[in-house]
């Protein structure tokens, strides 16, 4: 059986670049094209969903502000490159974006996300989402904490319906599969 929904968690960019001795915005460089390449892929599959974790929480408060300013470029060119991406618009590919960009990005990227997400807004072939300074633990303990706060039972059954669970799994997209991706 085929999945409608594939979720990848890249790893290993910075690992590979220190093993090349190169910096490690050098393997975030390298793993970019690997990500574009896998979304083809599950495009070419009939896979409507695909959601990838570009940037946890946790990177955008840790790394440093070298590395960080590097990577926001290159997300930055990679946002505004899908403005004018032949192969988005053609095949009608949505762009959606998941996580606390706002709160933790530099302006100019932010306006490139936004940007983005608005040329894509009624595309509805196929649906890619990114993850960009997202905490997944974060996002669980606020769907239990409003569970708790309702009175309500957490069951398998409800627990997709939760606010704060509805910005990664909503009806209009089924549950993911779930693939680690060490990319080197």
């Amino acid at each position: 059986m085929k999945p409608n929904h594939i979720a990848i968690i890249p790893d290993g960019n910075r690992r590979w670049a220190r093993e090349k001795g190169l910096p490690a915005f050098e393997g975030h460089k390298k793993g970019m094209p690997v990500i574009e390449d896998i979304a083809r892929e599950a495009k070419r599959q009939g896979i409507k969903y695909l959601t990838a974790w570009g940037w946890s929480r946790d990177n955008a408060l840790k790394r440093s502000t070298v590395e960080a300013t590097l990577i926001y470029q290159l997300f930055k060119e990679y946002f505004e490159k899908i403005l004018t991406d032949e192969e988005i618009h053609r095949d009608k590919v949505k762009i959606c974006v998941i996580g606390e960009w706002k709160d933790y990005f530099p302006e100019p990227l932010i306006k490139a996300i936004e940007k983005a997400i608005e040329a894509t807004k009624d595309y509805d072939n196929y649906h890619f989402t990114l993850l960009m300074a997202y905490d997944g633990k974060r996002e669980m303990a606020e769907a239990f904490n409003d569970a708790s706060k309702s009175g309500k039972t957490i069951t398998s059954a409800n627990f997709y319906g939760r606010a704060t669970c509805r910005q990664l799994i909503s009806s209009s997209a089924p549950e993911a599969t779930r693939i680690g991706l060490q990319a080197f």
